[in-house]
C-alpha cells in the first residue's frame, strides 16, 4: 500500500511537471527578427493589477484598451552588433562582447531617434550589457554595464529562482552628470498558465516572470539615491520574446506601464505580423530589389519605409487612395535583410524582404 502511494505522487509530480511550460534559448529573438512594441502608461492601468501567481492561472486582460490616444507604437529591429553606431565601443561604454542588438525606433520615418540595445546571448542566458540612444540635437546618452545585468537563464520554468549582481555606469550627455549604479536583479518564475491578452487572444503555455531590479546610484550632481524596480513578464513557450510586461517602482500594486509585443508564432514568417491577411502583399521575395506592394482597397493614406538591418531608412514613400500596386526600386543596395514600416492612419503593418 505504501509503495502504491509512493508510485502515485511520484506520477502525479511527473505529471504536474510535465504540464509545466518551458521557456528556451528558442522563446528569445534572433538577428533578422522585428517586433512591434505598444506603450501605455495612461491613467487607466491604475485599475489593472498584476493578477495572482500560482499554477495553472488564468490571466486576463482582455480589459486593457491599447487602443487609447495616449498609446505610443514602436519598432523594434534584431541584428548583429556589429557594424552598428556604437559597437564595438563608444566613448566609455564597451560593447564588445554583444553578440545580439535590437534598434528602437520611436518614430518610423524619421532618421533620428534609434536606441540602441546590445545583449549578450547565449544557450545559457540572456544579459543586458548597455544602450545608447542618438535621437537628434542634445538628448543623447549612453548606459553600459561593466558586469552585465542576466534578465534569463536556459532553461526557465516555474518556479526557477536566481539573483545576480551587476554594475552599471550611465551618463546623459545633455547634462545630468555620471551615475554609477550597483544592484541586484532578482528574478522569479512565479506563476504558469493561461493568457487573454489585450486583443482577445487566449495564449496558452505561459510563464509569468517577477523580476525586482534593486540599486544603489552614486550621482556626480545629486548624491547617493536608492530605488526598487519590479517588472512582471509574461512568455509563452509557443512565441519569441514576451507578450505583455507591467512595470512599477517600490509600491508593486500600481502598474506605472504596460507594453505589449505583437508579434508571431515559432516557425511562423516574420511577414506575418500585421493587421490580417488582406493588409498588403509583397512579391516577389526574396528579389533583386525590385518588387512590387500590392494594398488591400480599404486601407488608405499609406505611407511606406524601407530600413536596412542597421535601421538607416533607404526609402521613403507614400501610396495614394487609388493606387494598389506600388514597385519599389532598391536594386543599387547592398545584398541582404530590409524591413518594410507602413502606416495606414494609424496603424502600423512591418514585413522583412530579402534582396539578393
Amino acid at each position: 500500500m505504501k509503495l502504491t502511494f509512493i508510485c502515485l505522487l511520484l506520477l502525479t509530480c511527473f505529471l504536474l511537471q510535465a504540464q509545466t511550460p518551458i521557456i528556451n534559448r528558442t522563446n528569445y529573438f534572433e538577428i533578422g527578427d522585428s517586433v512591434l512594441l505598444y506603450h501605455k502608461y495612461d491613467t487607466s492601468l491604475n485599475s489593472f493589477t498584476v493578477g495572482p501567481a500560482g499554477a495553472n492561472v488564468l490571466w486576463d486582460f482582455s480589459n486593457m484598451d491599447f487602443n487609447h490616444p495616449s498609446v505610443l507604437v514602436d519598432t523594434l529591429f534584431y541584428i548583429s552588433p556589429a557594424g552598428t553606431p556604437f559597437y564595438p565601443n563608444h566613448l566609455s561604454a564597451d560593447y564588445s562582447q554583444a553578440t545580439l542588438c535590437f534598434i528602437r525606433k520611436t518614430e518610423p520615418f524619421s532618421t533620428e531617434n534609434n536606441e540602441y540595445n546590445y545583449y549578450f546571448s547565449s544557450n545559457d542566458s540572456i544579459a543586458f550589457i548597455g544602450r545608447w540612444a542618438d535621437n537628434g540635437g542634445t538628448e543623447r546618452w549612453e548606459d553600459h554595464c561593466t558586469d552585465f545585468i542576466k534578465e534569463l537563464i536556459f532553461p526557465l520554468s516555474y518556479p526557477t529562482h536566481f539573483i545576480d549582481s551587476y554594475a552599471r555606469l550611465y551618463n546623459d550627455v545633455s547634462g545630468s552628470g555620471n551615475h554609477f549604479v550597483t544592484g541586484n536583479n532578482s528574478v522569479t518564475v512565479d506563476g504558469y498558465g493561461s493568457l487573454i491578452t489585450p486583443d482577445g487572444t487566449t495564449v496558452n503555455n505561459i510563464i509569468r516572470i517577477h523580476s525586482v531590479l534593486s540599486a544603489r546610484d552614486s550621482n556626480d550632481l545629486f548624491g547617493i539615491s536608492n530605488y526598487t524596480r519590479h517588472q512582471y513578464r509574461w512568455y509563452s513557450s509557443d512565441k519569441k520574446g514576451y507578450i505583455l510586461s507591467f512595470e512599477m517602482s517600490e509600491d508593486s500594486s500600481v502598474i506605472e506601464t504596460a507594453n505589449y509585443q505583437r508579434q508571431f508564432d515559432l516557425n511562423t514568417s516574420i511577414g506575418d505580423i500585421r493587421k490580417n491577411d488582406n493588409s498588403f502583399i509583397i512579391y516577389p521575395n526574396p528579389n533583386n530589389g525590385q518588387f512590387t506592394i500590392s494594398t488591400s482597397p480599404y486601407e488608405k493614406a499609406i505611407r511606406i519605409g524601407i530600413f536596412n538591418s542597421l535601421g538607416q531608412q533607404v526609402y521613403s514613400g507614400s501610396n495614394s487612395d487609388q493606387l494598389l500596386e506600388k514597385q519599389i526600386e532598391l536594386s543599387t543596395h547592398e545584398k541582404g535583410i530590409y524591413f518594410i514600416k507602413m502606416n495606414t492612419g494609424g496603424v502600423n503593418y512591418i514585413k522583412s524582404i530579402v534582396i539578393k
